[in-house]
């Protein structure tokens, strides 16, 4: 029976680690679209200096040149905010194998010396295994998962502030239509 709940929770702890591990490549797959909306936003900003006309004290100009300092600002919050999603954040991994293999003749070495058969050892030693990485992990997933959360929070924030650079990048690009046409 308590090989039982050792293989469940093994099983779980594992495909809960598997889960976080694979978390952090779905957060970096989205980036291409990050960048590429963000290129587009860059583009429209890009093309709103070139048509800028001289300064001047009028509503659209003012307008105009308020919304290009949000836009410009919202662009720098979202180079922030991938700089946190791609920063290094050690991701925790479980043991590898050349260390578990070490530990098994350790281990089935050291139950022979409490006078355990052969066979008994090598149950003994499995279980003890088992038991070291249902803990491994437990609390690799547990530390991925945290890192993964700061990431996907980052993420979000980023993609919010994406939505609100091209809300103002088009903003802005009539305003400065309308500052043109106007004066």
């Amino acid at each position: 029976m308590a090989h039982d709940l050792d293989d469940y929770l093994e099983s779980l702890n594992e495909a809960a680690f598997t889960r976080e591990f694979e978390q952090e490549e779905h957060i970096m797959k989205s980036l291409p679209f990050f960048a590429a909306v963000l290129g587009i936003a860059v583009a429209i900003l890009a093309k709103i200096f070139e048509q800028l006309p001289p300064p001047a004290f009028n509503v659209c100009a003012v307008v105009t040149l308020l919304l290009l300092a949000a836009s410009i600002l919202a662009f720098a919050r979202i180079v922030w905010s991938l700089l946190q999603i791609v920063r290094k954040r050690g991701t925790l991994l479980p043991s590898d194998e050349i260390k578990m293999l070490e530990w098994s003749v350790d281990l089935v070495a050291f139950h022979k010396a409490a006078s355990l058969t052969d066979a008994a050892a090598r149950r003994a030693a499995q279980r003890d295994i088992q038991l070291r990485m249902i803990e491994e992990y437990a609390r690799c997933a547990v530390h991925n998962r945290r890192q993964n959360a700061a990431k996907v929070t980052e993420r979000s924030a980023g993609f919010t502030w994406l939505a609100g650079l091209m809300v103002l990048s088009i903003a802005t690009a009539a305003s400065l239509a309308l500052w043109k046409a106007l004066y």
